[in-house]
């Protein structure tokens, strides 16, 4: 049975309503509604389904004669009512919607994780691949500058050569 906040509190209110007696007639259900028997008879519908009273009915009216209640009705209302259950069944739903809530906003984290994690691998093989590069010119350099010097040297000895 899923009921609003309103329903829960005027579910209550009738409960609360029964006192030390066990039978409520149709003029109280009536007093407590201001007169309002579609709404008394649609709250007294839902606390027969649900058990915490049963309904004396005749086929003049729709609100019972007569409602009585049963043991599970004492038990509820010294547990909090309607009320206390609405309320519990509130925070469940408000604490599965924000774990609901931190499961998405880490799923995206954990992909935006993941992306971070792959730009900085292909980053890594850049940086790689551009130290090899330099590398490979330091060491052309290197072997340039020898062969520069072999050839001065090489032309040195020449001249002398041919001067002497």
């Amino acid at each position: 049975m899923k009921i609003n906040e309103y329903e829960a509190g005027m579910l209550d209110t009738i409960l609360e309503a029964f006192g030390k007696s066990d039978n409520l007639s149709r003029k109280q259900l009536l007093e407590i509604f201001d007169g309002d028997e579609p709404l008394a008879n649609a709250i007294v519908t839902l606390l027969v389904e649900s058990g915490m009273v049963n309904a004396l009915s005749t086929e003049e009216t729709d609100l019972p004669m007569l409602i009585t209640r049963e043991p599970k009705a004492v038990l509820l209302m010294k547990s909090g009512g309607f009320t206390a259950q609405y309320r519990a069944h509130e925070n469940v739903n408000k604490a599965q919607l924000d774990l609901d809530k931190l499961q998405k906003e880490n799923l995206l984290l954990q992909n935006e994780k993941m992306t971070y994690e792959k730009t900085l691998r292909e980053k890594d093989e850049m940086i790689r691949s551009l130290e090899l590069k330099n590398k490979r010119f330091e060491l052309l350099k290197n072997i340039l500058w020898l062969l520069g010097a072999v050839d001065v040297g090489l032309v040195i000895w020449i001249v002398k050569l041919i001067i002497k």
